[in-house]
């Protein structure tokens, strides 16, 4: 399970980029996406229970998946924005929104591709 959602993790940030240039806010919902269904792979790999929430990164902190500080934080925030850029509710999203979110969501990409760590 945890290899397919890594898949599809990686395949929402494809759909992301492809996105970036014509709308905005598919580009930031296709990002969180990818680094929500990463942060549910890494868990799934670590054996780690999931509670089925939007936001993973307290779960990914508490088992030692990723550090505790600043990005950690980025990323909580940006995965508790689920609503964004799916219905416009709050702000609109703007170039410097899908940047953070495609730094974020590459990196989690990136941490599920290569789980588990080599020592």
């Amino acid at each position: 399970m945890s290899e397919a959602l890594c898949r599809r993790a990686k395949q929402f940030l494809r759909t992301a980029r492809l996105a970036h240039r014509d709308d905005m806010d598919a580009a930031y919902e296709n990002a969180r996406l990818a680094a929500e269904l990463a942060g549910k792979a890494l868990l799934a790999h670590a054996g780690a229970a999931n509670d089925r929430d939007h936001n993973v990164a307290p779960a990914l902190v508490k088992n030692a998946l990723i550090p505790a500080g600043p990005l950690a934080k980025d990323l909580s925030r940006f995965l508790q924005d689920y609503n964004r850029g799916r219905y416009g509710v709050n702000e609109p999203v703007g170039v410097a929104d899908v940047e953070q979110a495609f730094r974020l969501a590459e990196w989690m990409v990136g941490l599920c591709q290569s789980y588990p760590p080599q020592p």
